[in-house]
């Protein structure tokens, strides 16, 4: 598997206000939305129940929320000569397939994923970002690279109490 190579090391403070309330850290994995195999009930339901109140919810993105291309697919992509119109029809379908998905999950991962990480099934647009950069760019989380240490520092209030 060929992938972009990036390790990030990253330290995110998660503030909580209750001592008693359990904070959900959820990570999501191989999500491949865009797929035909992608289960889209069962993907809802996830949703449903991480926008619940009950707890305080924080995710964690491990990569491929879309299907878009595997390292072999981009490999024969840009062994091909395409026309300009081609490769900006594919760039938009793979835009909109973003896109459209940062606006499914955003109401519920908005503001609250830690970070995205890369994966296999990607796709770099004309302007070097990828799909993953894309999504966390959506989700206002950072890209944190196909491989990273994470620092998740939990602080109580505003105080200098730290876990």
């Amino acid at each position: 598997m060929k992938t972009e190579g990036l390790f990030t090391t990253h330290v995110k403070t998660v503030k909580f206000q209750e001592y008693n309330k359990p904070i959900k850290l959820w990570f999501l994995a191989d999500v491949h939305a865009n797929s035909k195999n992608h289960s889209r009930t069962l993907f809802d339901s996830f949703l449903q129940e991480a926008s619940q109140n009950d707890y305080q919810h924080i995710f964690l993105s491990l990569g491929d929320s879309l299907d878009t291309c595997s390292d072999s697919e981009r490999m024969s992509f840009k062994s091909m000569s395409f026309h300009d119109d081609t490769e900006e029809t594919i760039e938009e379908v793979i835009s909109r397939h973003t896109d459209e998905y940062i606006q499914k999950v955003s109401p519920v991962l908005g503001g609250k994923t830690i970070g995205v990480l890369g994966g296999n099934h990607w796709w770099k647009f004309e302007d070097s970002t990828t799909t993953e950069m894309r999504i966390a760019r959506g989700l206002k989380a950072p890209y944190l690279g196909d491989a990273c240490f994470l620092s998740l520092i939990l602080q109580y209030r505003d105080t200098s109490f730290t876990h």
